[in-house]
């Protein structure tokens, strides 16, 4: 899939390579140079006009024993092995919700909890504002 900033140059690089040649000597010139207009402006209504931004959740875990598997949204789900960072593989758009929980790990046998603060309402979760999401916060603790 191509970046939007890759689109550009694709579309822009068409073209000139169809649309600007120097030595049109037909006198269909003109009808060949509108047509070429056209079909850019088609284009661009389909790869400038409502471009979806897409954005990670991420953040960072500490205090974790063994594996730890967290969600985001009930299905995007990442085993984070270590301490330290995490981003969820999945991205999403501006205005969509995000909520990140702790599923299963970190020795909850031994009586080891995990917390997960962070993100726009504090608790792990919220709306993607135009931005990516790298405040939340994973905090396991033993009792």
């Amino acid at each position: 899939m191509f970046r939007t900033g890759m689109k550009n140059e694709v579309l822009m690089d068409a073209y000139a390579e169809v649309c600007n040649r120097k030595n049109l000597k037909t006198k269909y010139e003109f009808f060949l140079q509108s047509i070429c207009i056209l079909f850019f402006i088609f284009l661009s209504m389909f790869t400038f006009a409502g471009c979806n931004h897409e954005f990670t959740i991420s953040g960072n875990v500490s205090g974790a024993i063994g594996t730890l598997k967290l969600t985001n949204n009930g299905t995007d789900e990442i085993v984070i092995n270590d301490n330290g960072l995490f981003i969820f593989p999945k991205t999403l758009t501006d205005g969509e919700s995000y909520r990140v929980e702790v599923v299963d790990g970190s020795d909850t046998s031994q009586g080891h909890t995990c917390a997960v603060t962070g993100g726009s309402n504090g608790d792990g979760s919220g709306t993607i504002n135009n931005a990516s999401v790298t405040s939340i916060m994973v905090v396991c603790v033993g009792v």
